[in-house]
């Protein structure tokens, strides 16, 4: 009996003593081999460089249509020298724009949608909607979260965030140009080349026209058409501005009236009288022969006259000589 009470006894004891051990071991494992306390946010030090911001759309100092503005973003997070694990995370990123108020979001760690997952780069493409026209600014930021340890009998862990940003500046432009013909009007013309010139309302990347509803020619400026046939014709001139909008003219009708080749004029007919041979400086004597014997009728009456007169004088002469006594 006293060898039964002695092994229950013992058998006891150790029930005991590893219940005890039990718990001392549980207790061990729930304590913290490394106690540490989180303190207050502190600044970033100068070792600790911010998140890297790079936005890919809209380039900057660029013309958009209203209906193609989207935002595309790269984000990274900065190095940092002094942070301990976790390493530095993103935190938060969002963008401000000048035709909108306050901030909108585009990543948030504590949104739950994001599984709680810590990520160091970060990339998305947003369709800007409602973007009126004109120059804009917007400026995306990013917000890093890491933090510091100050070793000791109870670890000392320092939180601290810190911001990049980028901006960029852009136009939105929804209207067309305007195009003005100023050489070309409605009407009739005579030749079969016509010069055009016209004049945009704003800077233009590309002039086309199109001539009879044929093909797209690219030209630079103001040009010249050149062998047009007689017949109508109608002429519109196209203009593409830097955001890609599109002008066109009014289309001018026009008509081309081509007068008919003049027949080659007939060779100068000969005198008769003149051999092919003969040159105008020998025909000059019988041209004054001529003027002589046109004059010679007058010198006749002349003479005649003169002549009436001297045969009146002597008659009268010698009546008078008669009758003296």
């Amino acid at each position: 009996m006293m060898v039964k009470a002695t092994l229950l006894g013992a058998l006891f004891s150790l029930i005991v003593i590893l219940t005890l051990s039990g718990l001392l071991l549980v207790n061990l494992c729930k304590a913290d081999p490394f106690p540490f306390e989180i303190m207050d946010e502190v600044p970033p030090d100068d070792q600790t460089k911010p998140p890297t911001v790079h936005i890919l759309s809209p380039d900057n100092d660029t013309s958009y249509a209203g209906n193609k503005v989207v935002l595309s973003i790269q984000v990274e997070v900065g190095y940092s020298a002094t942070a301990v694990v976790p390493l530095p995370y993103l935190w938060e990123i969002y963008y401000e724009a000048d035709w909108q108020r306050g901030s909108t979001s585009i990543y948030n760690f504590e949104n739950p949608a994001n599984g709680g997952k810590t990520l160091s780069k970060f990339n998305t493409t947003i369709n800007l909607k409602g973007v009126p026209e004109g120059s804009h600014i917007l400026s995306v930021y990013a917000v890093e979260k890491g933090r510091y340890e100050k070793l000791g009998p109870v670890v000392e862990y320092y939180p601290f965030k810190i911001t990049g940003s980028s901006t960029t500046q852009f136009t939105v432009d929804a209207t067309p140009p305007s195009i003005l013909v100023l050489s070309v009007e409605n009407g009739t013309l005579d030749a079969s080349e016509v010069n055009v010139e016209f004049v945009v309302d704003e800077p233009v990347q590309q002039f086309s026209y199109v001539l009879d509803g044929l093909a797209n020619e690219t030209i630079e400026g103001n040009f010249t058409l050149n062998g047009l046939s007689s017949g109508t014709h109608n002429l519109t001139i196209y203009a593409t501005d830097e955001a890609g909008n599109v002008g066109a003219s009014e289309t001018t009708d026009f008509a081309i009236a081509l007068q008919p080749p003049t027949s080659p004029s007939s060779s100068p007919s000969v005198h008769p009288s003149l051999s092919p041979s003969t040159s105008a400086s020998d025909q000059q004597p019988t041209s004054s022969t001529t003027q002589q014997s046109a004059a010679l009728p007058a010198e006749l009456v002349y003479s005649s006259i003169v002549a009436v007169a001297v045969v009146t004088a002597v008659a009268v002469s010698v009546v008078y000589l008669r009758r003296k006594p």
